[in-house]
């Protein structure tokens, strides 16, 4: 007796300890929530908090979705509401709350047909379907059933179409057409493997009589439980048949000791349904004991939960629900329009004088507004014009007091000290000296031409004048110009791909851009490397690019390359550095001529300059 005691004692300190421990549990997931300050974030926590104790506690399950529901509606979140709404439905459906369950249901079903989500429709209408069959409602259930399974199908929606599949097993289960049900629960399988299709699949053999298979696919069901998918619910329905497959065979103990295990765990999870049928399988057990006072206990427990699921009140008003649902649609019609109707008789005077103010209203707002638009883009386009026009300036005096100045007081310096020293000079020397005066008399030249097409160019005073042009000729011409500073550098200057054929440009104007390019080229590319220039034809336009072989530049320096407010000292890492005035010159030219440059480098490969320039059917036909 002893013993007893200190047994009952135990257990009585281990459940207290157990339920200290779960309310410990629940006071941090209330006290993490109450941290959380986002309406998402909340809708997130809450939700998966709901989905934990699924099939575990049905009840707290519940309370977190609608606390998830309460924060969907603060954040006007409609897809959370439909989501939250569909899995409640689900939810009172296990705790045997039809009414409920059914409301949720059409909520979801509103709220995913708003969103135009077909796979939330679906999920929405298979849900229907369930409680239309629980209901005994055949006709509406397989109906939505069906509907549901047609999208899902549609969709591809392999994720959910295993549920349709068995959901239709279930039905066609509790219809007696067991052939139809195994299909579909056969086709579910096919999908994914879930506890809950095995567990129906044991139910139609056990039907059938086929107990030895029966029991094999339970036993199946219950090792996947317990290994590696928690669920209560499917957990206490396997060992609920097993327990039934040893009172056919008549191994009563046995099977009352599964039915005991099934009823402690669908206790848990409080599954009205399980319940029932749990007490239901017991009462016969008993009697067929003898044990009539168990028998009688369990009966009265069997009519109260018949009588949790089943009462008149919840019958009339789960009917109630299915006509506002099916003529719901007709009804919002009918409303909106007489509403429309009634609004317009009385306040059709007050629409029309508002509308009016607004419309003059509007009307001068965007009268202003454009006007202040003009006006502001005007500012912007003067700011424009001064900028460049400053920077314009700046060049061209940075030019004249830099750039220009070099070269001229090299000549200076040159021409003077060969006119002292003249006599104290070898030929050689002399002939040396008098290449670098040329050199730099040639660079003072080039820079003055730059400086007067420039000119022109800012000033519109260039004009466009066509003429048909052997382009190898124009490119072998260029390159005889700069052959002295070509021969200095000891550079080869590669025309293999120089292609001959005519085109109607403007000569001065091309000439000008590749003398620019090449000489760049040259400054940039290293003594005795190569340069290649090609051209191509395709009928609508042509191209002559010049490649050098010097350092090549990066992304962002080759974007200010024809920008006149960037110091193209800055430009790049050679140590050669010119004026920039000449790829800028090149550009404005080219850009006259209609055409386009472009530039390709990469750091340590080179720099390719290409010239664009398209021909019209005015320009081949002349």
């Amino acid at each position: 007796m002893k013993l007893k005691a200190y047994i009952i004692q135990f257990m009585i300190i281990l459940a207290g300890s157990i339920a200290s421990f779960s309310a410990a549990i629940e006071d941090s997931i209330f006290y993490q929530y109450s941290q959380i300050n986002n309406y998402n974030e909340k809708i997130i926590f809450l939700k998966k908090n709901s989905e934990s104790y699924k099939y575990k506690d049905w009840n707290k399950a519940l309370s977190f979705y609608n606390l998830a529901f309460e924060e969907a509606q603060k954040a006007k979140d409609t897809l959370s509401l439909a989501d939250i709404s569909v899995e409640t439905a689900y939810i009172y459906y296990e705790l045997g709350r039809y009414e409920e369950a059914l409301k949720k249901a059409f909520d979801a079903h509103e709220y995913y047909t708003y969103l135009n989500n077909q796979k939330g429709v679906a999920k929405a209408l298979n849900e229907i379907g369930t409680l239309y069959d629980i209901l005994n409602d055949k006709q509406n259930a397989l109906s939505n059933l069906l509907k549901s399974l047609e999208i899902r199908l549609k969709l591809n929606d392999a994720d959910d179409l295993w549920e349709s599949y068995l959901n239709l097993g279930v039905f066609y289960y509790y219809s007696n057409d067991f052939d139809k049900a195994l299909e579909n629960y056969k086709n579910a399988l096919e999908i994914k493997s879930n506890e809950r299709v095995l567990v129906n699949i044991g139910e139609i053999y056990m039907e059938q009589g086929n107990l030895d298979t029966a029991l094999d696919y339970f036993n199946q069901t219950i090792a996947i439980v317990k290994e590696s998918a928690p669920n209560g619910y499917i957990e206490a329905l396997a060992t609920m048949n097993i327990g039934i497959i040893h009172y056919k065979r008549k191994n009563i103990n046995t099977a009352l000791t599964y039915l005991n295990q099934s009823l402690e765990i669908a206790k848990k999870v409080n599954t009205k349904l399980l319940l029932r049928d749990i007490y239901s399988a017991l009462v016969e057990v008993y009697v067929i004991m003898n044990d009539y006072k168990s028998a009688y206990d369990t009966n009265k427990l069997l009519i109260e939960v018949k009588d949790e699921l089943f009462n008149e009140k919840q019958i009339e008003e789960i009917a109630r629900m299915k006509t506002m649902f099916e003529t719901e649609q007709k009804e919002n019609q009918i409303r909106i329009q007489e509403y429309i109707i009634k609004q317009s008789q009385s306040r059709l005077f007050l629409v029309i004088l508002t509308a009016s103010i607004l419309i003059i209203a509007v009307v001068f707002l965007i009268f202003s507004l454009r006007l202040k638009q003009k006006t502001k883009n005007l500012l912007e386009q003067k700011n424009k014009q001064l900028e460049l026009s400053n920077a314009t300036k700046d060049k061209f005096f940075s030019i004249i007091s830099h750039d220009l100045r070099s070269p001229v007081a090299s000549f200076r310096n040159l021409s003077g000290l060969i006119g002292k020293n003249i006599e104290n000079y070898s030929d050689d020397q002399i002939k040396d000296l008098m290449q670098t005066l040329s050199s730099s008399a040639d660079e003072t030249f080039t820079m003055l031409n730059n400086l007067l097409e420039w000119s022109k160019a800012q000033q519109n005073k260039i004009q466009i004048v066509k003429f048909p042009i052997n382009i190898q000729r124009l490119c072998n011409k260029v390159i005889t110009e700069l052959s002295a500073k070509i021969k200095e550098k000891e550079i080869k200057i590669n025309t293999d791909k120089i292609e001959s054929f005519e085109a109607n440009v403007d000569e001065n104007i091309i000439s000008t851009a590749l003398r620019n390019l090449l000489t760049n080229a040259v400054k940039f590319s290293p003594q005795g490397s190569e340069i290649i220039i090609e051209t191509l034809h395709n009928g609508s336009s042509f191209n002559i690019s010049v490649q050098d072989s010097g350092i090549g530049m990066i992304e962002s320096d080759i974007k200010k390359l024809f920008c006149i407010e960037y110091d193209t000292k800055s430009i790049g890492k050679s140590p050669e550095k010119g004026s920039g005035l000449g790829l800028i010159l090149c550009n404005e030219l080219i850009s006259l001529h209609g055409g386009d440059i472009t530039v390709e480098s990469e750091i340590n490969k080179g720099s390719k300059f290409n010239i664009i320039i398209p021909q019209t059917e005015d320009d081949s036909e002349n």
